[in-house]
């Protein structure tokens, strides 16, 4: 039969098999490697391949080939995958050594302890120098490992064997296998592998090479391959199921010499049970033409040890099609058997110690922050189910208050900067609070990142150390490293007991003992700033800290010098054991008493700049308003007549001349009405007729220049006012009327003017978009604050509130009768 090998293997294997190819032809030999091959019916069956280059009796070059179907081999990595705990098992059991490595390759994350006796390198030396397998490699091999490694980041799984110098100089042969581990989205995001010492296994290669070159002969070359084969191969007679030929391999794995097995048969030397077992899938293979693979059966060899096989049958046919003979290949799975039992037992094992710890344990996918699996300490401490905790992440069991820090630790813990957090509040099923010290660890499984947590409960530890803390610390940290004077004082006595270091400070006491045994009335002036006596506004103020708890108040001291200064007190009731004292807090507040008072100075010397300024301003536009219209406008008037006198005296006389007069008179009009909208736009004329009369000439204007209904509602006509007032709120007025036709995009405006005995008021509503308060203070808006400074000015206020979608209302108190920044005498 012959078949196309390319037309067995899937497109993606093409970069996997130039790599064997190369394999092939520098060594003679490729595999063992995994791939798919391509069924008749095109579903897909994974395999691993072993072969080697031999020369024919025909001195032509052939591939000879061992395929083994892996299905079941694939399956049952993905179910050891599941378990960090089980793989860290295997690697401790067998003699192989399992690695790990970010897709970069410059860091190690994990290399299993048989590293040690292959490479005689200790595996902390491998976590500090990543780089220490390629530069063990053999100078002629260190390429070849080098790009296999960076193949591996772009998902290009390798096989290869190469030469390693250990640090004692002996030469040993290692089969290294990689592999990229993909998320669901198909991007590499680690890699691991197994390497493993085939320095005997080099041996025995090189054994077969030379038996090779001694059989020549197609037949000879068959006997020695079945012969040195890793193997076991047998063949059976169809007609009675005897043993007819049986190699090394075989006569190694079942303790029997092969003289002692050929022509007798299965019940010959297995129990009947195991015997007739045999015996019916052999009969099953000669009826049939398909390959029988079976993956696991028990067979008991010499000295009654249970070992169990991964077998494959195949009938050999003569030119007619009858069965001659059975062949078969049986590979010893034992060891993996084994290991797999012991990771099984471990993993049993595992789940009852995290069953059965006091704290509470838990397993959280970093990426997600949910929570993979619980043990029951965890459930009993946080009040939910396994069920329940699987649907949780991070942000249900921690309380809102205080989940920044908890985050911050998190983010240490995932990336590994950190093992260890302490005091972390933990929130209930019930809405209790409790706190843990919480210790993780960073794992893998099935080729995902995971993080362990183990949750302690310290709620008494937590108690009991605040109380310790509290009782041991409370005087050192209260008095000494307090930047207020802290005094006690004694209760009925009412003397000062204890006082710290800054109390004599501030009363300018050289000593502790001149301030103890005074009263607080020894330290205050005879009277307090509001006429009564200090000693009587002290007890009352003692006796209402000893009833309510807490009593605060602004108080004059004396120091011991005679000096006087102002402080804030803080009396408070405290008892320890059964003693009743009363705890002072002063602080001393002159200096912060006179700051504020320089600062409102301050800020109203400012604002009556501002005052001036803007007065300073108004009247140099009504000056320059008055002469527009007082000097221009007169001259374009005369000028007016004197064009109009033209047309009168030469219309009859020069007919030419008129078209002229008449442009000329327009341009005139033209001219005269610029100089009007000058002289109102500067400084409006209706302004100087009061404040009704203004809004009404801005109303008439706003309904002029823009499709805004504007309308105005005079509830109570406010009296003559001074004209900083008027101005004021004209300009208020303005920007107001300005910003809704720029920003509100608004179809209706009301305006509404009002006063009583004390206050004008004015009201600027529109129906426009309307914007967010809050976002105010982040956005420099001079306009609205030229407003607010404006009324300030006039000791007045601006209130402005809008919601986005509903409008905005600008509203304006002026006080009537209060004196204002005036104009200086030359504006």
């Amino acid at each position: 039969m012959a078949l196309d090998y390319w037309a067995l293997t899937p497109e993606r294997y093409a970069v996997q098999e130039a790599c064997q190819l190369e394999s092939l032809q520098s060594t003679g030999r490729y595999g063992p490697y995994e791939k798919e091959y391509i069924r008749e019916d095109g579903s897909l069956i994974p395999i691993r391949l072993n072969g080697m280059l031999m020369t024919g009796a025909d001195g032509q070059q052939y591939i000879w080939s061992i395929v083994e179907d892996i299905s079941a081999q694939i399956e049952a990595a993905a179910a050891l995958r599941m378990s960090e705990a089980r793989f860290h098992e295997m690697a401790q059991a067998v003699d192989e050594v399992f690695w790990m490595m970010p897709p970069d390759g410059k860091s190690i994350q994990y290399i299993s302890p048989a590293f040690e006796s292959i490479w005689g390198v200790r595996c902390e030396q491998l976590y500090a120098q990543p780089e220490l397998c390629t530069q063990m490699a053999h100078p002629d091999d260190r390429e070849r490992v080098g790009r296999a490694i960076a193949n591996l980041a772009l998902g290009v799984n390798f096989d290869i064997e190469y030469r390693i110098i250990r640090p004692d100089g002996e030469l040993r042969w290692i089969s290294d296998r990689g592999y990229a581990i993909r998320d669901a989205s198909g991007q590499v995001i680690n890699t691991t592998g197994v390497s493993s010492d085939i320095t005997q296994k080099k041996l025995i290669e090189s054994n077969l090479k030379i038996a090779n070159e001694k059989f020549r002969s197609s037949a000879q070359m068959l006997e020695a391959i079945v012969e040195h084969i890793p193997v076991m191969v047998f063949v059976k007679r169809a007609s009675d199921l005897t043993f007819e030929l049986f190699n090394r391999a075989g006569e190694a794995l079942l303790g029997y010499e092969r003289s002692a097995l050929l022509g007798l048969g299965d019940r010959d030397f297995w129990p009947h049970d195991q015997a007739d077992g045999f015996i019916e899938a052999d009969r099953e293979v000669l009826a049939s033409n398909q390959v029988k693979e079976i993956a696991k059966e028990q067979i008991t060899v010499a000295g009654g040890e249970i070992r169990y096989l991964h077998t494959w049958k195949i009938a050999l046919r003569d030119e007619c099609g009858q069965a001659t003979h059975l062949l078969g290949i049986s590979m010893d799975i034992t060891e993996r058997e084994r290991a797999e039992k012991r990771l099984r037992e471990s993993e049993e094992k595992m789940r009852a110690i995290v069953d059965g710890a006091l704290d509470g344990i838990v397993l959280l996918d970093p990426e997600t922050l949910q929570f993979a699996s619980a043990n029951p300490a965890f459930c009993t401490m946080t009040g939910y189910t396994r069920q329940e905790i699987d649907r949780l992440n991070v942000h249900d069991i921690h309380p809102a208050e205080g989940f920044s820090r908890v985050a911050e630790q998190l983010a240490l813990h995932i990336q590994g900067e950190q093992f260890l957090s302490t005091d972390i509040p933990v929130k209930r099923s019930d809405g209790s609070i409790f706190f843990v010290d919480i210790k993780s660890a960073r794992v893998m499984l099935s080729g995902k990142r995971y993080l362990v947590g183990i949750f302690r409960d310290i709620t008494q530890r937590r108690l009991a150390d605040a109380q310790l803390k509290m009782s041991a610390r409370r005087y050192q940290l209260l008095f000494d490293h307090s930047r207020d004077a802290l005094m006690t004082l004694s209760v009925p006595a009412y003397q000062f007991t204890s006082a710290n270091a800054q109390t004599l400070t501030l009363f300018a006491a050289d000593r502790l003992a001149d301030f103890i045994a005074l009263r607080p009335w020894d330290v205050s002036p005879e009277c307090q700033p509001d006429g009564t006596l200090s000693s009587e506004k002290a007890l009352d103020n003692i006796q209402q800290a000893l009833e309510s708890g807490l009593c605060s108040f602004e108080w004059q001291h004396r120091r011991l010098d005679g000096t006087l200064f102002s402080a804030d007190v803080l009396l408070t009731r405290m008892k320890l054991g059964d003693e009743l004292f009363l705890q002072a807090t002063v602080r001393d507040i002159t200096l912060a008493r006179l700051r504020e008072l320089e600062l409102k100075e301050f800020q109203q010397l400012l604002r009556d700049l501002a005052a001036q300024g803007v007065a300073s301003r108004e009247a140099e536009l009504k000056h320059i308003a008055r002469e527009v219209h007082d000097e221009l406008g007169q001259l374009l008037t005369a000028l007016r007549m004197d064009i109009s006198l033209l047309r009168i005296q030469f219309a009859n006389h020069i007919p030419l001349l008129m078209p002229k007069i008449k442009d000329m008179l327009t341009l005139v009009d033209k001219a005269i009405q610029g100089a009007r909208d000058v002289t109102r736009n500067l400084h409006p004329p209706a302004l100087d007729m009061g404040i009704v009369p203004a809004t009404i000439w801005l109303q008439d204007e706003l309904t002029s220049r823009s499709n805004i209904k504007c309308t105005l509602h005079v509830i109570k006509e406010p009296p003559v006012i001074e004209d900083a007032l008027t101005l004021t709120l004209f300009r208020i007025l303005q920007e107001s009327t300005t910003n809704i036709m720029r920003h509100a995009n608004a179809s209706c405006m009301e305006i509404t003017i009002d006063c009583n005995h004390e206050f004008i008021f004015l009201r600027v509503s529109d129906n426009g978009t309307g914007f967010d308060e809050t976002l105010l203070p982040s956005k420099k808006s001079f306009g609205l604050m030229g407003m607010k400074e404006r009324a300030l000015a006039v000791s007045g206020k601006v209130e402005i509130n809008s919601q986005p979608g509903l409008g905005t209302v600008v509203s304006v108190h002026i006080p009537l009768f209060k004196t204002h920044t005036r104009r200086r005498e030359n504006d």
